[in-house]
C-alpha cells in the first residue's frame, strides 16, 4: 500500500496520482483519499429506478442499443433521471 507522508507537500492529488499508476481499485483509491484528507468517504444512498422508468428504458433499448447523446438527453428528461444514470443503465444493459 502507498505510504502516507506527514509533510504538507505530499498532497491528495499526488497520492491519488500514485494510486492510479499502481492500478488500484476504486475502493482502495477511496480509502486512500479518506486517509489523506481525514474525511470519511460517503458514496451516498443508492437510487433505484422505478418500474415505469425501467420499462421505458427497456423499450428504448429494444429499439436502439446505442442511442445518440441527443436521445440520451431526451430519455433522461422523459424519465426524470440524471443523464449519467441513463447512460449507465444502457451500459449495464448491454453488458448483460
Amino acid at each position: 500500500m502507498l505510504p502516507l507522508r506527514p509533510d504538507k507537500r505530499y498532497n491528495l492529488c499526488r497520492a491519488l496520482a500514485e494510486c492510479a499508476n499502481m492500478n488500484l481499485t476504486h475502493c482502495v483509491v477511496e480509502k486512500m483519499r479518506e486517509a489523506v484528507s481525514g474525511q470519511p468517504y460517503h458514496r451516498g444512498r443508492q437510487i433505484r429506478s422505478t418500474q415505469k422508468q425501467r420499462e421505458y428504458l427497456e423499450s428504448r433499448y429494444l429499439a436502439d442499443q446505442n442511442p445518440t447523446l441527443k436521445e440520451y438527453i431526451e430519455m433522461a428528461r422523459e424519465t426524470n433521471m440524471e443523464l449519467q444514470r441513463v447512460k449507465t443503465w444502457f451500459q449495464n444493459r448491454r453488458a448483460r
